[in-house]
């Protein structure tokens, strides 16, 4: 008869998380997995954790845009609450799964597709208009997401002039520029880019 060695619970390094929020209607993969990170940088008391986002993305193997929708997916279902500190990494806290799920967006009946902001985002980057690339560059750093596809249509509106002031400009460098404001000054504008491209 074949020895089957079960798991020990003794002597390991676990991460745990709340079968309700494992079961979560609005959990998927990446935030389960981007979670479990977290955990695992958590202090036990404070439940707090800082790991950078370039870390969490090594060490989970995931893309760092991947790691970033996550986390505001997260922080959007207040399963953590991040705290953003320019030049200098976030800290985030896990918080107390709700005992109750959140309710679900109902469908407008006349229109029953549902909204998905990361496939109109992937539209918005393939977009042969250099201005709203420049804007689906500038919402990504921003980590921005939209319910409704009129909200994505008010957002761009209000960025569009600004858009085309930087649409005369490389378009590497606009988005280098952009990574770099993301980092360094989270509430950056699209002017801001345009003034740090002209000095």
């Amino acid at each position: 008869m074949d020895y089957i060695e079960v798991r020990d619970l003794r002597g390991e390094d676990w991460v745990w998380s709340a079968k309700k929020f494992l079961f979560h209607p609005n959990v998927d993969a990446q935030m389960y997995k981007v979670y479990s990170g977290l955990a695992a940088y958590a202090n036990n008391i404070s439940q707090r954790a800082f790991p950078g986002i370039l870390t969490l993305a090594e060490k989970l193997h995931m893309g760092r845009s991947t790691v970033i929708r996550a986390i505001a997916k997260l922080e959007k279902y207040k399963f953590i609450k991040v705290e953003r500190s320019r030049g200098s990494h976030n800290i985030y806290s896990l918080l107390k799964i709700p005992d109750s799920s959140p309710p679900r967006r109902l469908v407008d009946p006349v229109d029953e597709t549902v909204f998905n902001w990361d496939d109109y985002k992937a539209g918005m980057l393939n977009d042969p208009r250099k201005e709203i690339n420049i804007i689906a560059y500038f919402f990504n750093a921003k980590q921005k997401t939209f319910e409704t596809k009129a909200q994505v249509e008010v957002a761009i509106k209000t960025h569009l002039d600004d858009a085309k002031d930087l649409a005369k400009f490389d378009r590497k460098k606009v988005g280098e520029k952009i990574r770099k404001l993301a980092y360094d000054w989270p509430k950056f504008t699209l002017k801001t880019v345009t003034k740090e491209l002209v000095k």
